[in-house]
């Protein structure tokens, strides 16, 4: 019973985007902290000029991570869902 050890994938190859590594990104928070992240290659993409940009998506991300890293004493209340984007909408 031979079996082929070099068998071709099937169905369309992976779409570019998908096999990007990560990105690398720092961001300075308003408290002084800096926070240290990756951003999912697929949501990056390169701007005319060949630097990197960031897709909606990477935008997001970066926000949530940045709200989720806020501390809670710069809160009046408890931080809810609608809090945590409005504060991300402050970072824009």
């Amino acid at each position: 019973m031979a079996t082929k050890t070099n068998r071709k994938r099937r169905g369309p190859p992976p779409a570019k985007q998908l096999l990007q590594p990560d990105f690398p990104y720092t961001v300075k928070l308003p408290d002084g902290r800096t926070i240290y992240m990756e951003v999912p290659g697929r949501w990056v993409t390169a701007d005319r000029d060949g630097t990197p940009a960031f897709l909606p998506e990477g935008v997001a991300f970066i926000d949530r991570i940045c709200a989720v890293a806020m501390p809670l004493d710069s809160f009046k209340a408890a931080p809810t869902p609608a809090t945590s984007r409005h504060s991300a909408k402050r970072w824009a």
